[in-house]
């Protein structure tokens, strides 16, 4: 077997595999996770002041409006409720991403 046709296969696997990649259907876990991190730091930070008494009720609601505005209808839970182990290995890697992503923010909405 020749060098050339060592690297057609290579070639060819690398695409193969790209395309079984790249097609995989569901929701992806780190744009999840990095969404709810852009959206929610602020509202993290205003759980941990409404349980320790430090805001009120009114501003803890407003951040939380707003946190939910900013994450939008989108509900990637909703796209995986028929695939049992599909919607666990979704719910692993956004764990995953969302401490790798935002500690802080994970760790104040108790993730």
């Amino acid at each position: 077997m020749t060098p050339v046709f060592y690297l057609r296969f290579v070639l060819g696997l690398f695409v193969v595999v790209n395309l079984v990649v790249g097609c995989q259907s569901g929701p992806d876990a780190a744009y999840y996770a990095g969404r709810l991190c852009e959206c929610s730091e602020d509202f993290s930070k205003a759980a941990v002041q409404l349980q320790a008494g430090t805001i009120d009720r009114a501003t803890y609601d407003q951040l939380k409006a707003e946190q939910e505005a900013c994450m939008g209808e989108d509900d990637p839970l909703q796209d995986l409720k028929d695939d049992p182990e599909a919607l666990k290995a979704f719910k692993a890697d956004f764990l995953q991403q969302l401490n790798e992503q935002c500690p802080n923010t994970a760790r104040n909405l108790n993730f």
